[in-house]
């Protein structure tokens, strides 16, 4: 009986040995997991520069090449033309003539500027980061950026003082359109270790672009005049209520990231975001780039 009793105890160890075995090896990546000090979230504040293409800083010179008669809001765009017109807006046109001590205004063919862009902007917002090590993790980035296009149009006084030569008399004014963006984009973030303090990485992933038209005004007689109003008959002058739309497309990101103690981390990063831009009925699908630093905690 007794030698029965060894045979099963010796049995049972030998079974048990490699489940021990097994789970002591799970405890041992558990505390390797648990030990990692990179994994988990952390968030950080953006801080950079947004360079918009300079192809849809065309929108706002004047022209109304995008037809916005049918928007929903109502909107009306009126060119550099017909908005310094007296058919269109007599009131502003007589206050404009005054000023100036002129009988008239034209608009040469050349008035409206061809190549306008946007100046660079202000780019802030958010950067949140679920880091599986400290190479690889999942990116949320969102920023804010308002920006501006600006440019010159030109005008032909009629009936004032001629100048000596007795050419026309052409001067310069100034177009802007102002606009704001957010960007949002999704990414995963793979990494490459440069040294025992800094990474370099790759982001991609999908991204989304939210567009706001402010205004597009021009500036002339100390004032500014809208050419897009918010009503189509021009003896109604209404402020366009602005409206947000959304397009969507990718990013491609490059960043050098520094490694502080307790989980701080500074990185700078360069990236490209193929972005569908809409204004009203107008859509224009362009890269756009940025150049950002990023604090996270």
């Amino acid at each position: 009986m007794k030698k029965e009793c060894w045979l099963i105890l010796l049995l049972l160890a030998v079974l048990w040995s490699p489940v021990a075995a097994q789970d002591d090896e799970e405890l041992l990546l558990e505390e390797e997991e648990e030990e990692d000090p990179w994994r988990g979230w952390s968030i950080g504040l953006n801080f950079g520069g947004y360079f918009a293409s300079k192809k849809t800083g065309g929108f706002y010179n004047g022209l109304c090449g995008v037809d916005a008669l049918n928007d929903p809001n109502d909107v009306r765009c009126y060119t550099i033309e017909e908005r310094l017109s007296p058919d269109f807006f007599l009131r502003d046109w007589q206050d404009i003539t005054n000023y100036y001590q002129i009988l008239g205004i034209s608009v040469p063919n050349d008035s409206y500027p061809m190549m306008m862009r946007y100046n660079p902007g202000l780019a802030v917002g958010v950067n949140i980061v679920y880091r599986f090590n400290r190479y690889n993790g999942i990116v949320f980035n969102s920023n804010f950026s308002a920006l501006k296009a600006v440019d010159q149009f030109s005008l032909i006084f009629l009936g004032g003082p001629l100048p000596e030569n007795q050419q026309n008399d052409v001067r310069l004014f100034q177009i802007i359109g102002r606009e704001d963006r957010v960007s949002m984009n999704l990414g995963y973030r793979m990494g490459i270790e440069s040294g025992e303090f800094a990474n370099w990485y790759l982001q991609l992933g999908p991204a989304a672009l939210f567009t706001t038209m402010r205004s597009n005004e021009i500036f002339l007689a100390d004032r500014s005049y809208q050419l897009f109003l918010g009503a189509a008959n021009p003896n109604q002058i209404l402020q366009m209520q602005t409206r947000t739309d959304v397009g969507l497309g990718g990013y491609a990101a490059v960043g050098y990231e520094f490694f502080l103690k307790d989980k701080y981390t500074f990185d700078i990063s360069v990236g490209m975001q193929n972005d569908n831009v809409i204004l009203l009925s107008y859509r224009e699908r362009v890269w756009n780039k940025w150049l950002q630093l990023t604090f996270t905690i």
